[in-house]
């Protein structure tokens, strides 16, 4: 009924008497006015004529006429096989229409802010102040150990969002759109300046609001650890949501994980077989609980009533160096800083291989039965 240039269609249909409103989308104009409506016996009649009129229009010399198509052969279709964009050209558009939608979404901005600022609130209500009395040595264990659940937040944090985007990606990555690359980078960019934001919010809460050295170094270290763990729990998200296309399924996996982890991070358990422990090196929990308990306790005195002193006089525990002994986490923090940062990346890392393994190796048999 119409074949030339698309700026020429519209022009073509209003020639004949329908032109398309303003408000309308060009594509659903066209199709509405070259499909007979089926569903009521007049609307069948008005649409066939109408429809008729354009066969008319376009048999006659007057229409314009598409080329002779000269390809046949099945080397000559494979030359219109799209290539994928660049990432160069890709990525802009994905973070621009990323901006776009996720400003359309007020309920995942409040989810991305509030998970983590949320359980800093809580946190605060309930450990604030931090005491130095002989029952504070327990909790503030308790609270380097309530940290940790950032892991989890992580992990919701992903669900919320990344499930709808990987849906998207992949049916953009079936029509070789783009790559792997541009959608990970894209997802990671918009990601991780909240990550940023509610770590530093989660700080103030934690450090200042609850006690622990109001410095300026524990500020930036507790941030930091939240940071890291957060992107822990968020790269689990994305390996596990990858790999199973159950949401729930793949929470489900992913909560076995994190349990484990939090169990194994050195304030529940003390000792563990040596297996266990090799896996737990594995874990972020671990490194979080390294370096904030030696950063935090160091330089604590504690007290004690006299009803709880030992026969010669001293208090069960008096400072936080025997508390570090006591959990056998008298070891260096830097390092354990260090090796946090790394096990961030390596999880980011290790989700961006199991996605491009996924998508590349499906891909490469759809081509290859093409």
């Amino acid at each position: 009924m119409y074949a030339g240039p698309g700026s020429g269609m519209l022009p073509h249909f209003a020639s004949q008497g329908f032109e398309c409103p303003r408000t309308t989308n060009p594509a659903d104009f066209a199709l509405d006015l070259i499909t007979v409506d089926l569903q009521r016996a007049e609307n069948e009649v008005a649409t066939r004529t109408r429809v008729q009129s354009f066969i008319e229009r376009w048999n006659s010399e007057k229409a314009p006429r598409p080329a002779e198509s000269t390809i046949a052969t099945p080397a000559e279709l494979g030359s219109l096989k799209r290539s994928m964009a660049r990432f160069t050209v890709a990525f802009p558009i994905l973070v621009h229409r990323a901006v776009i939608n996720l400003s359309r979404q007020p309920p995942l901005i409040l989810a991305r802010i509030m998970q983590v600022v949320g359980l800093g609130i809580i946190s605060a209500l309930y450990f604030a102040p931090l005491k130095n009395d002989y029952y504070s040595v327990q909790t503030r264990m308790g609270f380097i150990q309530e940290i940790a659940p950032l892991y989890f937040v992580g992990m919701l944090n992903n669900v919320a969002v990344y499930p709808n985007e990987k849906a998207t990606f992949y049916s953009e990555h079936d029509d070789r759109a783009y790559g792997v690359e541009a959608f990970f980078l894209q997802y990671s960019v918009i990601e991780i300046p909240f990550e940023i934001v509610t770590s530093l919010i989660f700080a103030v809460l934690a450090d200042m609001a609850v006690g622990l050295p109001r410095t300026a170094q524990m500020f930036f270290i507790v941030a930091f650890n939240c940071f890291c763990i957060v992107s822990c729990g968020e790269s689990l998200g994305i390996l596990f949501n990858t790999l199973f296309q159950h949401t729930g399924f793949a929470v489900n996996i992913t909560s076995v994980f994190l349990s484990v982890a939090q169990t194994m991070g050195g304030t529940m358990s003390l000792n563990i077989p040596g297996f266990l422990q090799a896996f737990n090196h594995l874990s972020p929990v671990k490194w979080l609980v390294g370096n904030l308990a030696p950063y935090s306790l160091r330089g604590q005195t504690f007290t004690c009533t006299a009803a709880q002193r030992l026969p010669d006089g001293h208090c069960p525990i008096e400072t936080g160096q025997q508390v570090l002994e006591l959990y056998n986490l008298d070891k260096n923090p830097g390092l354990n800083i260090l090796a946090l940062g790394v096990c961030a990346l390596v999880y980011r890392f290790v989700a961006y291989l199991v996605l491009k393994a996924k998508r590349e190796r499906w891909s490469w048999r759809v081509w290859k039965k093409l």
